[in-house]
């Protein structure tokens, strides 16, 4: 396994950053991106956005200005809230993006109280003997489920507010081979992926300027990209996320290999030509790459990016994850390793004309006859 891409993943995922609680892990990125760029900056909705200026002059004709490429991962992990806190001390909570109900029963779990303390919980759940067998095949309801932090009644109303954030609370465990599992490998392994592909640009020479941008709010909505993508004004971008990781149960057309490479998306999300160039990218440097087949909303920072301002073609990179939306997310560090090195030789590749070409053509497959 290759230690020092897992340690990074665990860096990452051992801090907490729910939807629109991002704070600490955009100080973690700004730590490990700053050194790797010429500007930084965190904006008021929490996205980190780092700058790479073009080290290499564009001999071509054209316009004077290099080209920006955005390449974007979400920050944040799926949570949940604190409604309020019931008689005993037992704090109702509601999901905050997609948390499966399914996975939560007797999940350990961190609630942030409102002075910025963290404390250690349970949700809490029936004892079988004490249900009846409809119960027991009934997939429970979030109007059902509360957190024991173990406190009186007295003491959590002082200490926890309706509003307060709760993160899972998983270790970061790594399995054979080069698999490893944990909470928020959705999408912190797109955020190590970019971390490696600065590392790996600081020894290459690039015709483009580079944006990197770790976005919030993605879970609830794409909120850090809607705004960050105004705000960067791209040429072209970029989403790294996560894909749907082959699994018992799920049909193979629909899900991705672990450690078979990253998969490169093709629907209406994504500009052709753009993803052309990737293909041909990774034949060149012999990354495995896998197709992910996405008709309409890819449900990614990806959807809001191509539409900001007049569009701007964008293409989305998938890391296979098993589990999505779990304390146990599982991935293949190697698929990690092989976006960062497929998106640092694009990056590398590009000329400023062919990306200043894509505001004119959408360069579609389909030719007129």
């Amino acid at each position: 396994m290759n230690s020092s891409v897992a340690d990074l993943l665990a860096e990452l995922t051992g801090v907490s950053g729910p939807p629109g609680g991002e704070a600490a892990a955009a100080a973690l990125v700004r730590r490990l991106w700053s050194p790797l760029c010429d500007e930084v900056q965190i904006d008021s909705l929490g996205n980190v956005l780092v700058l790479k200026k073009a080290t290499r002059t564009n001999a071509s004709p054209g316009p004077e200005k290099a080209p920006v490429l955005m390449l974007a991962a979400h920050l944040d992990e799926v949570a949940m809230m604190v409604l309020k806190v019931e008689k005993g001390g037992f704090l109702r909570v509601t999901p905050v993006g997609g948390m499966d109900p399914r996975m939560v029963t007797g999940l350990e779990v961190t609630v942030y109280g409102s002075g910025g303390k963290a404390f250690p919980g349970i949700v809490a759940s029936t004892p079988p003997h004490l249900t009846s067998p409809e119960e027991r095949g009934k997939v429970p309801k979030w109007p059902d489920l509360c957190v024991d932090i173990g406190y009186s009644e007295e003491e959590a109303r002082r200490l926890i507010s309706p509003g307060d954030r709760v993160v899972i609370a998983a270790p970061f465990v790594r399995l054979l081979d080069e698999r490893v599992a944990g909470k928020a490998m959705d999408n912190r392994a797109g955020v190590a992926a970019l971390t490696v592909t600065l590392q790996r640009l600081s020894r290459l020479s690039h015709a483009v300027d580079l944006c990197f941008v770790a976005t919030t709010g993605e879970e609830i909505g794409q909120k850090g990209a809607t705004t960050g993508t105004y705000h960067v004004a791209p040429q072209a971008g970029i989403a790294v996320d996560v894909g749907f990781g082959a699994m018992p149960g799920l049909p193979e057309h629909d899900t991705l290999e672990l450690g078979g490479g990253p998969a490169l998306t093709i629907g209406a999300n994504v500009h052709p030509g753009l993803r052309r160039r990737l293909v041909q990218v990774a034949k060149k440097e012999r990354v495995p790459v896998q197709t992910e087949v996405l008709p309409g909303s890819s449900g990614t920072d990806a959807w809001v990016m191509q539409v900001s301002r007049s569009g701007v073609p964008t293409a989305i990179v998938s890391i296979p994850l098993r589990y999505m939306h779990s304390p146990v997310e599982t991935l293949d560090v190697k698929d990690i390793e092989n976006t960062a090195r497929l998106l640092a030789a694009a990056a590398a590749d590009l000329e400023p004309e062919e990306v200043w070409g894509w505001q004119h053509e959408y360069d579609c497959d389909i030719k007129p006859e």
